[in-house]
Parts: structure tokens; C-alpha cells; sequence
């Protein structure tokens, strides 16, 4: 450890920089990307868009309004680079769509919606932009505070700030309203009045030109049950406009379309499987005219997503999970499939050069965040363009981080990682925090951790694993956890806390244990059925399965889990519930939930702290005013406090005044 410096702490966060959204300009000379930084005064980040060369050392910021820009997408000719950014410096103010020189000059404004727009697309021939917008609700046009508040009808009086649904799914941020669906938009490249592509009850996304700019392939629930089924189909809709013809076909939906070169096949990502199909994803080659779909992974048991074609229609590339890593693959048209890169990648979004065939991607590892890489389209000549964190890095003092596998209690292989805290000595007993990740259908990854960077800094090992249910290790490991959350997949947590008991520097009585979501769930429940842990601590944790169905938004995800509503199965929603355990929880416990978390509604918490406070379990209960299911990074303010009073917990219940000092 170097002698200048120092432990890394929550507030180093201000201190970091993100890069995101990596897109390479048709000629494979420069990447546009969104750099972003958190900022205590404005309690939010700040992101420009800047361009980085390539093939040289060189850096343009684009952008530099009111910092809060995103989505950069290059013209063809890649004169113009369309964005998204607000027209006013207000926290309310909607993104709207802008394009400007890449040469220099001033952004302009295209497009004046007041419920906002996202995804833009270009057309091929750089004369129209495609995007997406909710369709316009009255309360766009009435904004005045002094409205009143009663509206009377034929002498009777109703209440006009009331809500009203008949949506079963009325819940949730990402699902709207009946009368305020999502379709496609389209306007002209140098400014005019958006013409609305398409219509119908129903939710559109992911627009997708064809190359010869005629049509459009989309996602769209057009065909199923909006109110219910949470997936879509690929739909193709001529952009003179008409009526959209369905694409695809499969049981479990399809997404992210991807049309060729030559516009004979679009590529898909889609599942046979209705019950669970995330589970069972498979890349997907279809006819752009219709006909038969080819599986181009039936020999790859792993999640393919985000497929792109290669420039010269050979070759599909896609992401795809795979034992803590998530590399670039490729998959000929008779589905072949290899890596494109090294499988030790874990790359968070990547883009293709239209001309070149050059590959931009962001990769992170557990030494730094996330920075830009390129290389060419058959993976040589990989090539880091950026290391945006590396002065900030390189004064702080970081621990070092080792994966591991064990055997859980029937021989099944679990995969995990340990962060030791900087200047670990062997000899030495440390107090550990074992975390649990989300979903179940999830995954912990080889990439940099700020939460476990500064627990690690604070003195504590910390643990994480992968479990029965996450992603990366094949079908048959992900759908042992289908139904029996807690059986077995907390049996494989507990192999990994005592893998690294036994290698003799963890402290067995000095171990806490935290999580969020489903790792909130986890965290009570290992909490509520053994006696291994401390203290915990759970963050927005789904704790009650009835109660996750009544009140969020999932419900068709529940029945396929548990095979019917809580009526009918009863019994094994409460199986699956941690809150069945609550009352048997001794060690402190800590939950913080945001009060507007409509994913896992803050009732959860409520529950359990309600539980535990009646037992005399010592427990505390934050509750957060906004940010919903993701709240901790919603604002910079919500990161530093949700750490600050997780260590201020196990150090409370962990260490204990001057303890492992």
C-alpha cells in the first residue's frame, strides 16, 4: 500500500467518473460516449457527451449545457450526432431529442414534447430520426398548481386530484397508464412535427430501421394481454405507415431486434418457454419477410442478449453471462458459435462501426470501473482508450480481490469472491460481511465494487457468491431455484461464508450479512433460519411473496414461479416467504426501503420491522422519500447515506468500539 495513500470511502463516490453508452462512428475513427459525475451541490450526476479518438490520444467534449445529456447516436454519414438532454436546467424538465455537428457548432433542438422522448434511431439515409414517447395525458396541458380541485359534472362534484385505474398493473413506474401507451415517433433529421408510426393499446420499444429505411422492426405486447404478460414480440411496420405485421412467434416473446446488412433476416433475442422465459433466452435468425425462425444457440447454454449484426451480414454478435463474465460471442448463420473476446471481460454495452466493423465496448474489472476499449471486428488488437479513474484510483488505498470456487452441501460447484481489506495480514482475524445479490435470476460479476471496495477499506472481509438460481452457469443450475427460494440457494451462500471461514482469517462470531431485493430476502431469511450472522443488513428486501403479489407488479412472473395466485397455493407463498421466519430473527437488524419503491413496496420492510420490533429483536428502519426500487443509486446522496449507515451498523454490532483496529 502505497504510503500516500488512503482508505476509499463513501464519499469518494463524488470523486469518480462513469463512462456509459459507447457508440462508434461508422468510420471506426471516434467514439461518442456519456461521461457522468455525481455533484453534492445539484444531488445528482452530470453527464456530457464527449468524443474519444480511436487511433489516437485524443478527447472532445461535446456537449456542456446543463450536464444532463445522454444516448448519443451517430448520423450514417457521421457528420451529426443526435442526443437527448432537457431544454431547461430543471429536475422536471422532460429529455428531448437535439442533434449536433460533430465538427463543432450548436446543438439544436428537434424535438418539443412535453411527456418527453428516448431511444432515438437514425434512418439510414440520416433524413429521419426514429424514437420513442408516451402518448400525451391531459395533466401535460394542466400544470397549474391553481387548478381547482373539484370539477363538476351535470351538478355532480368530483375530485380532480384523484387517480383512477383498471389496470392490474397499475403499480409500476415502467408501466403506464391506459391512456398513456408507448409507440414510435418519427421527425425530420433537421427539425419539424413528429408523425406517430404506431397506434393501439399497447406498449412499443426497441425501433429498429431497416437498411433500406422502408420499415421499422419493433417490440410490442400488441398481440397478448398488455394488463398481464410481461413480454413482447418482434413486429415489423412499414415506416410510410399501415398496419405492423408480427414477426415472431415464440411462447416466451422476443426482443431486441437486429436487422442485417442486406435486409433479408432479422436477428432476435426470444425463448419457446412461456413460464419464466428469461430463464431460457436463445438467439434467434428469422426471415425479415416471415417464415421459419433458426435457433443460432441451440448449443450454447447461456443467455445470449444484445445481438449486432456484423457490417458484412456474416456473423451475429452478442453478449452472454458466463461464470462471472460477460464477453462478446459471435454466432455464424448455420450457429457456430465462438467468443469474440477473451472470455476474462465483463463488457457493459458495446457498438459496431456501420463501415469499419471496429468494435467499441466498455469493460470493467475488479480493480477499476468501467472504461473504453476497442478492437477490431474479429476481437485482435484489443486497445484501452480511456482510464477515466485512474488518478483518482491511484490515491486511495484498495483491497484486492480473489475469486474462488466451493462445494455447497450436495457437491454442487459455487462460484464466489472475497475482497480483503488494504494491508491484509495473514495471522489475523477479520469480521466479514457476506453479501447476496438480487433477482434470484441474477449474478455477482469479476468487475469493480464501490459498496465492497469501501467495506473491504473499513476492515471488513467481504464475500459474495453466486448461488442456485443466477445467471452464468447453464439452465439446469438457474431453474433449481424456480419455486424454492431459500431451500437451497441460502445452503449455497452458507458454503461459500465457511469456504472462507476455513482458510482462517474470518472471524466466525464477527459476520454479518446484507442484501437488496431478493438479496434483501435472502438477508431475512438467513437471518430468520439459522444463527450465523450478527447482524444484518436488508435494503428494499421482497420479504413476503402475497404480498409482492397484491401489491407490485409482477403478478404473471408469480404464478409462473409458484404455478397459480396466492388462492390457490397458498401454502407456498408463505414457504417462499421470509416474513415466515421474521419472528425467530435475533440478530439487529437494519432495512432501508424508498417509500416509493413500486417494484418491492416499502410494506415488505414494513413487515419484518414491525415482526422483529414486537419480538424485542433490535432493529432500525430507514425509510427513504424517493428514488424507488433502485433508491441507493438514485442520488448521490442516497449512495453515501445507504453505506455510511451499513458500516456504521456492523461497526456498532461487528467490531465494537476499538475493535480490529
Amino acid at each position: 500500500m502505497a504510503r500516500s495513500s488512503r482508505p476509499i470511502r463513501p464519499e469518494d463516490h463524488y470523486r469518480l467518473r462513469s463512462i456509459s453508452n459507447p457508440q462508434i462512428a461508422p468510420d471506426g475513427n471516434w467514439v461518442a460516449c456519456v461521461i457522468s459525475q455525481a455533484d453534492r451541490r445539484k444531488d445528482r450526476n452530470l453527464s456530457d457527451i464527449w468524443l474519444i479518438a480511436a487511433k489516437r490520444r485524443k478527447r472532445v467534449q461535446l456537449t456542456n449545457r446543463f450536464h444532463r445529456d445522454s444516448s448519443p447516436r451517430w448520423s450514417p454519414d457521421g457528420e451529426l450526432i443526435a442526443f437527448l438532454a432537457p431544454e431547461k436546467d430543471d429536475d422536471k424538465a422532460k429529455a428531448q431529442l437535439w442533434v449536433i455537428p460533430v465538427g463543432g457548432g450548436e446543438a439544436k433542438q428537434i424535438t418539443h414534447l412535453k411527456q418527453g422522448v428516448s431511444n432515438p434511431v437514425w434512418s439510414p439515409d440520416g433524413r429521419r430520426i426514429a424514437f420513442l414517447a408516451r402518448d400525451p395525458k391531459r395533466e401535460d396541458d394542466e400544470q397549474d398548481p391553481k387548478k381547482p380541485k373539484i370539477e363538476v359534472k351535470r351538478g355532480r362534484v368530483y375530485a380532480t386530484d384523484v387517480k383512477a385505474t383498471d389496470r392490474i398493473r397499475y403499480r409500476s413506474s415502467d408501466f403506464l397508464p391506459k391512456d398513456e401507451r408507448r409507440h414510435i415517433y418519427l421527425v425530420p433529421a433537421n427539425g419539424g412535427a413528429p408523425r406517430k408510426l404506431t397506434e393501439g393499446d399497447c406498449d412499443d420499444s426497441e425501433p429498429c430501421w431497416s437498411p433500406n429505411g422502408k420499415h421499422i422492426a419493433f417490440v410490442s405486447n400488441r398481440a397478448r394481454d398488455p394488463d398481464w404478460d410481461l413480454m413482447g414480440d418482434v413486429w415489423v411496420v412499414p415506416v410510410r405507415g399501415g398496419r405492423p405485421r408480427r414477426l415472431s412467434s415464440l411462447a416466451g416473446g422476443a426482443d431486441s431486434p437486429s436487422w442485417s446488412a442486406d435486409g433479408k433476416r432479422i436477428a432476435y433475442v426470444g425463448s419457446r418457454t412461456e413460464r419464466i422465459p428469461r430463464l431460457d433466452s436463445r438467439l434467434w435468425m428469422q426471415p425479415a419477410r416471415g417464415g421459419e425462425p433458426s435457433c443460432l444457440t441451440e448449443s450454447l447454454d447461456r443467455l445470449p442478449r444484445s445481438p449486432r449484426w456484423a457490417p458484412d451480414g456474416s456473423t451475429v454478435y452478442f453478449l452472454c453471462e458466463d461464470e462471472g463474465f460477460n464477453s462478446l460471442w459471435r454466432a455464424d448463420l448455420k450457429g457456430k458459435v465462438g467468443r469474440a473476446l477473451p472470455k476474462e471481460r465483463y463488457i457493459e454495452g458495446y457498438s459496431i462501426g456501420a463501415e469499419s466493423g471496429a468494435i467499441a465496448y466498455m469493460h470493467s474489472a475488479p480493480e477499476h470501473p468501467p472504461d473504453l476499449f476497442v478492437c477490431a471486428g474479429d476481437g485482435a488488437g484489443e486497445r484501452r482508450l480511456t482510464g477515466e479513474n485512474r488518478a483518482a484510483l491511484g490515491s486511495l488505498a484498495l483491497g484486492e480481490t480473489e475469486s474462488f470456487w466451493c462445494r455447497s452441501f450436495d457437491g454442487t460447484r459455487i462460484q464466489g469472491w472475497v475482497v480483503k481489506p488494504p494491508g491484509f495480514r495473514r495471522g489475523r482475524k477479520y469480521p466479514a460481511v457476506l453479501k447476496t445479490h438480487g433477482g434470484p435470476y441474477s449474478a455477482f460479476s469479476h468487475v469493480w465494487r464501490f459498496d465492497a471496495q469501501v467495506l473491504a477499506a473499513r476492515g471488513y472481509v467481504v464475500i459474495y457468491a453466486n448461488c442456485r438460481g443466477s445467471t452464468g452457469y447453464g439452465l439446469e443450475f438457474q431453474e433449481s431455484a424456480v419455486g424454492n427460494w431459500g431451500a437451497e440457494d441460502s445452503r449455497d451462500y452458507l458454503a461459500a461464508l465457511d469456504h472462507v471461514i476455513r482458510q482462517g482469517y474470518v472471524d466466525r462470531r464477527r459476520v454479518g450479512v446484507m442484501g437488496g431485493s431478493y438479496g434483501g430476502f435472502m438477508t431475512t431469511w438467513l437471518l430468520g433460519t439459522t444463527d450465523r450472522f450478527s447482524a444484518g443488513v436488508a435494503e428494499c428486501a421482497a420479504t413476503d411473496e402475497p404480498m409482492f403479489y397484491y401489491s407490485a407488479d409482477m403478478q404473471q412472473w408469480s404464478e409462473h414461479e409458484l404455478g397459480g395466485p396466492p388462492w390457490e397455493r397458498w401454502e407456498d407463498y408463505r414457504r417462499v416467504s421470509s416474513s415466515s421466519h421474521a419472528h425467530k430473527i435475533a440478530a439487529p437488524l437494519l432495512l432501508l426501503h424508498a417509500e416509493d419503491d413500486t417494484r418491492v413496496p416499502i410494506s415488505h420492510s414494513e413487515i419484518v420491522y414491525t415482526t422483529v420490533k414486537r419480538v424485542g429483536t433490535e432493529a432500525e428502519f430507514v425509510r427513504y422519500p424517493s428514488g424507488g426500487h433502485g433508491f441507493g443509486a438514485s442520488a448521490p446522496r442516497f449512495t453515501c447515506d445507504t453505506l455510511n449507515r451499513t458500516m456504521d451498523w456492523f461497526d456498532r454490532h461487528l467490531r465494537g468500539a476499538g475493535k480490529n483496529r
